[in-house]
């Protein structure tokens, strides 16, 4: 398809209100990159975003208008009653379901970008939506999961055969190119299901391994460079790391590390939770140039995490415990005893200060 007589790019991202500031960063920091010979349609499934939210997004993006546009597509809590079922939640939501009825809701195209939204886009993604013709025999394109963490799957050893765990140790589900034509023509969606039902209690990662294990031997490979996920940096510590990952050469991570186009904060501890976890710092260099800084820098009080403490609140009372007298939490107090910092010309100097020096 064509927009502007450009080639229309067609991007999907699903995701409830809780992550659309996360969401601010990916689309600004993909535009920010993107070859502007090609049309980007952004498409937002969602349930739950507030018309002001929308608003925002778009306000953040306005300078991109030539060559970008935004849609959202109210799913009215579609799939809920299929999440109710799935065991295994972690930290996703029902939204992520939809990676799973994309062929159906897009009828109008033959390929279709998915990508998540905790993310910051640092290379232009243009080239991995030719990466594949229609035509060929290839349902999905995504980015192989490294080899070092095939272990973590031995979580699967007593629901699946080894077989199977191979399958879920394909693709990443951060970032995908679907056929959305084979898709269609082989009724693969039927398959996704079929497979769902039968093992909505076993799996883990619900719509990741759903999808792999139902196009496997049907993907197409992207480098790694298109979800470098955070955690390589606690992977890959020492030389021997790169050289003993079994599936990726030691060039091919390095590179993935020193260039990536998509950087996937993958784990638990997100940016704008945790200040200090791993790449935070490029988080927030897009964060400042979006509509939604204010409401970042509100809700600090309420959802900043310190180290090592995932999962209690923060103390109101100082104590003994070095980490609650570290920088952090000196900057943590500052921001309880003055809520209205952000409103404050000489913090944004200094934010602003800080960041260019980085």
């Amino acid at each position: 398809m064509k927009k502007n007589n450009k080639i229309e790019i067609p991007i999907m991202f699903c995701f409830d209100k809780n992550y659309v500031i996360p969401a601010s960063v990916a689309f600004y920091s993909l535009l920010e990159h993107a070859n502007k010979k090609y049309f980007y349609k952004f498409y937002v499934l969602h349930s739950d975003i507030s018309n002001e939210q929308q608003e925002k997004l778009r306000e953040t993006l306005k300078e991109f208008k030539e060559y970008y546009d935004l849609e959202f597509i109210d799913m009215k809590n579609k799939m809920a009653d299929v999440w109710e079922n799935v065991e295994s939640k972690i930290h996703f939501s029902k939204e992520a379901m939809y990676k799973l009825i994309v062929a159906s809701l897009f009828p109008q195209y033959d390929k279709i970008i998915v990508s998540d939204v905790d993310v910051v886009f640092l290379g232009d993604i243009s080239p991995s939506y030719f990466a594949f013709d229609i035509e060929d025999d290839v349902y999905i394109a995504g980015v192989r999961q490294l080899g070092s963490l095939r272990k973590y799957n031995s979580v699967y050893k007593d629901a699946f055969s080894k077989k199977m765990i191979e399958k879920f140790n394909s693709l990443c589900a951060g970032y995908l190119v679907y056929n959305l034509k084979k898709i269609r023509t082989d009724n693969v969606e039927k398959k996704f299901f079929d497979f769902l039902d039968k093992n909505i209690k076993k799996i883990i990662y619900p719509e990741q391994d759903v999808l792999n294990a139902v196009t496997y031997g049907k993907m197409c490979y992207l480098p790694l460079n298109y979800v470098t996920c955070t955690y390589f940096w606690k992977v890959f510590l020492e030389k021997k790391d790169y050289k003993n990952d079994g599936v990726y050469k030691e060039n091919e991570i390095i590179d993935a590390m020193e260039n990536p186009i998509q950087l996937h904060y993958a784990d638990a501890a997100k940016p704008w939770r945790y200040v200090d976890c791993i790449k935070s710092e490029i988080w927030y260099q897009y964060i400042v140039k979006t509509a939604f800084l204010r409401d970042f820098l509100e809700s600090l009080p309420n959802t900043i995490v310190l180290p090592n403490q995932v999962s209690t609140p923060i103390p109101e009372t100082p104590t003994s415990n070095p980490v609650k007298q570290s920088k952090l939490r000196r900057i943590l107090g500052y921001i309880k005893r003055n809520p209205l910092f952000f409103l404050k010309k000489d913090f944004y100097k200094k934010l602003f200060n800080k960041l260019k020096r980085k």
